[in-house]
């Protein structure tokens, strides 16, 4: 299962923005008319919210890749899961493919939570509100060896590169948040393309690499629609469980911790901010004790890309 893009994103990004509407439309009608030929018990379903797809000889990340579906591929799904892993054949290959990449018609992925039986959170940070990013944040994360995922928008990739340097040399994993602060739930799909890849040019300017394809929405706007756009260009639409809450002027460090603590459970995906008008007596302050909380019961703190995959053996 391939994560990442081989390629940088945005010329990626490019090349398919002009064609996606009709592609999509196509793939879901070819889905569609399949679902009509197949023998009964096999289902049609395609690539989504990943750049390729890895096909492996049993249903297990450490099993052999046979065959690398690409974006768009249409697999027919032959039987149950096994372990988060869906029985397909494509172009006459047989294997698994991990389940979250494979989308029914009318369908499209969403990465919400991790699977409840390993016992990993990840914490996310969604960024462009607009306040002075918190230094003490980056300082806490990375003191304390934490593999947080940044979601930056773009606009504020623009505005604060050198910060969003630090957090790419860092090492941390970068998505994007979109590029303004616009609610997409009605926009048209040419507004939610070109928002994306403008973000993601103003984000890969900065980072001088490819994006990691992963996006959140920002306000929480999103449908249906929205993440069948998003997830047909190879990012994969992640929300979130626990929402600490801490983007107002009312956060507290106690609201923090203890919408945090008290929403944490395995496969949980936390989301705070960094940038807002609180963040410094907020976020900044609750972040050690929750780190230290979280791991005294026994978490593991990943990124989105680890909590994606399933659980270690």
């Amino acid at each position: 299962m391939y994560l990442f893009p081989p390629k940088p994103m945005f010329r990626f990004v490019q090349a398919r923005v002009a064609s996606l509407a009709t592609a999509t439309r196509v793939a879901v009608m070819v889905s569609v008319v399949l679902v009509g030929l197949l023998p009964e018990g096999v289902r049609a379903a395609t690539v989504s919210g990943t750049d390729a797809l890895s096909i492996r000889a049993c249903p297990s990340l450490s099993c052999e890749i046979v065959a690398t579906a690409p974006l768009g591929a249409l697999l027919d799904i032959t039987g149950e899961l096994q372990n988060g892993f869906a029985p397909v054949t494509w172009e006459g290959v047989s294997g698994f493919a991990y389940r979250l990449f494979v989308a029914d018609p009318g369908a499209s992925p969403w990465l919400v939570q991790g699977e409840t039986g390993c016992n990993q959170i990840a914490l996310i940070f969604n960024i462009g509100i607009g306040f002075t990013p918190s230094q003490s944040i980056l300082d806490t994360l990375t003191g304390r060896d934490v593999a947080a995922t940044m979601f930056p928008m773009g606009w504020w990739a623009a505005h604060e590169p050198k910060y969003l340097r630090s957090l790419n040399d860092a090492g941390f994993v970068i998505g994007t948040h979109g590029d303004q602060r616009n609610l997409l739930t009605g926009a048209a799909d040419e507004t939610i393309l070109a928002d994306v890849e403008a973000s993601i040019v103003a984000i890969e300017d900065v980072i001088e690499r490819p994006i990691d394809p992963w996006i959140t929405p920002y306000a929480a706007a999103t449908d249906e629609r929205i993440r069948s756009i998003v997830s047909g260009l190879g990012f994969m639409p992640v929300g979130w469980t626990v929402a600490a809450n801490d983007y107002g002027d009312t956060a507290t460090s106690e609201s923090v911790f203890e919408r945090v603590m008290g929403g944490a459970h395995p496969g949980a995906i936390v989301e705070f901010h960094l940038d807002g008008p609180a963040t410094e007596w907020s976020t900044a302050v609750a972040l050690p004790g929750i780190i230290d909380g979280l791991r005294s019961q026994g978490y593991d703190l990943v990124t989105v890309a680890d909590l994606a995959k399933p659980c270690p053996a």
